[in-house]
């Protein structure tokens, strides 16, 4: 990646051709198909690794649509129990706890339910006297096209990011 200016950011992918000529490219990841680089420094404004409990810190989550039955809002706190049934993964990126929809154990099975929009919020953070903010984050997000399955991220109430959606099914 050449040189870049602070406070630029870098799209990109990559390609792989292995020595059998199978050709490979990353990410591999229909709901967001490019890696994200910033370039600059940078001043964190609120960081967590949910290691204490966020509802303590303010993080509230819930259904806004959808049939309010048995695990329908099915945020929770903890270690995953549910490794590999759905694609996430069987740790945390740090320390052994986080925060995620459906993590497995009890009566969950790690899948989330069809028909259903649930949110996690975050506590307000105070960026005053900052005019360049940006939101780092480690996600796992495993879900379809999102012509299918949409996954969004808002900041005051504005969307800032959602998945890749194709313009039909045939395309997804």
């Amino acid at each position: 990646i050449p040189g870049q200016q602070d406070g630029e950011v870098v799209l990109y992918k990559v390609g792989v051709k292995l020595a059998k000529g199978t050709k490979m490219s990353f990410p591999d990841n229909p709901a967001d198909p490019l890696y994200q680089l910033f370039v600059g420094n940078v001043t964190p404004l609120y960081c967590t690794d949910f290691e204490a409990d966020p509802a303590v810190d303010g993080w509230i989550h819930g259904l806004s649509a959808g049939t309010p039955d048995e695990g329908a809002d099915d945020w929770t706190w903890g270690e995953p129990q549910a490794a590999g049934t759905s694609g996430d993964p069987a740790v945390a990126f740090s320390g052994i706890k986080v925060f995620g929809n459906d993590l497995g154990g009890g009566k969950f099975n790690g899948l989330y339910q069809p028909e259903k929009t649930n949110f996690a919020e975050s506590p307000v953070v105070d960026t005053t006297g900052h005019d360049n903010v940006r939101l780092q984050y480690r996600r796992w997000l495993v879900v379809e096209d999102g012509f299918f399955d949409r996954a969004s991220i808002y900041a005051n109430d504005e969307l800032l990011w959602d998945n890749y959606a194709s313009s039909n099914e045939e395309e997804a």
